[in-house]
C-alpha cells in the first residue's frame, strides 16, 4: 500500500492490520503484556517501514516526471 496509496490509505491499511493481529490475541485468550507490547512493536515498525517507503515512491515518481519532461 506505501507504495502504490497515500499517508492516509497506509494508515487504514495499517489500523486494520492491528486490529486483526489485536483480534487474534483477544479471541486467544492472551492477557500477558508481553504479547502486546510485542504487537505494539511490529505495528510501529510496520509504520516506520511504511512511512519511508512512501517517501521513497514520492522521489522515485519526481525523478521519474523530471526524466520525462
Amino acid at each position: 500500500m506505501a507504495f502504490y496509496g497515500d499517508v492516509g490509505e497506509t494508515f487504514g491499511v495499517l489500523g486494520v492490520i492491528a486490529s486483526v493481529m489485536g483480534g487474534c490475541l483477544w479471541f486467544d485468550g492472551n492477557s500477558q503484556a508481553r504479547a502486546w507490547g510485542e504487537v505494539a512493536i511490529q505495528m510501529f515498525y510496520i509504520l516506520l517501514v511504511s512511512l519511508f517507503l512512501i517517501r521513497v515512491a514520492q522521489i522515485i515518481r519526481r525523478e521519474r516526471t523530471e526524466k520525462h519532461a
